[in-house]
């Protein structure tokens, strides 16, 4: 069998976001694309307390604000 690669490159900025719980998503990786599990870009400003009974989120922090 031979194999076959197939590459996405989707910018940020190429993305329209919409209003989503707790701020602003843009998915730059989705299960529609074939893909393995789904990245998304946030701009977080009022998250609140919720969970999902089978996902798991992971987020990696890009940069934080401080109120202080």
């Amino acid at each position: 069998m031979k194999p076959s690669t197939i590459f996405l490159r989707r910018a940020v900025a190429d993305v329209q976001p919409w209003a989503e719980t707790g701020g602003q998503i843009r998915p730059l990786l989705e299960e529609k694309d074939g893909a393995a599990a789904e990245v998304h870009h946030l701009q977080i400003t009022d998250a609140k307390l919720h969970y999902h009974q089978s996902t798991d989120e992971i987020y990696y922090v890009l940069d934080a604000l401080s109120s202080t």
